[in-house]
């Protein structure tokens, strides 16, 4: 079985794969990721939360958010 992943830089410009009304065209600004400490003895271990993307809706605002990888696809293919 062959694992295809995708990896999101920052500066890549994406959008979201479902197909929804007003859907932006984004660029990445990078991953977020949390920190989790199960016990004592081990050591801290950073877990994916998301990709973090900003964008500016068409009255100029800026806004920003954190996407699952599943629902994001490139708008540039590399």
């Amino acid at each position: 079985m062959i694992d295809d992943k995708v990896f999101f830089l920052p500066g890549d410009v994406v959008t979201i794969k479902h197909n929804i009304d007003n859907r932006p065209t984004m660029v990445v600004k990078g991953k977020d990721t949390k920190m989790i400490k199960p016990s004592d003895l081990e050591d801290r271990k950073g877990f994916l939360n998301g990709i973090k993307c900003y964008w500016f809706t068409t009255t100029g605002q800026y806004q920003e958010n954190v996407f699952n990888t599943k629902d994001l696809i490139f708008v540039i293919d590399k």
